[in-house]
């Protein structure tokens, strides 16, 4: 609980001001250390992956890169470039 309030703690000193929302991964310390640091007014969401904006955009690049993957093998690669 103790790490939860100084993390949002830090978090306020170093945004500015209080957001709207708080997005975490539903650990059981989070809703009251939001609470205590935040306000009641801040909306607290605990979806699983909704705060990891980064790795949901990348997945249609990683998807087309992992289904090419056999190209950039050698051995795999090679009887194809031949044919050309």
């Amino acid at each position: 609980m103790e790490a939860a309030l100084l993390f949002f703690m830090q978090a306020l000193a170093v945004v500015g001001h209080t957001p709207e929302q708080v997005i975490t991964d539903g650990h059981a310390s989070y809703p009251r250390a939001v609470r205590e640091t935040l306000g009641d007014q801040v909306l607290h969401r605990t979806k699983k992956y909704l705060n990891n904006c980064l790795e949901q955009d990348h997945r249609g690049i990683r998807t087309t890169v992992v289904s090419h993957a056999w190209f950039w093998k050698p051995y795999l690669g090679c009887p194809l470039l031949l044919c050309f």
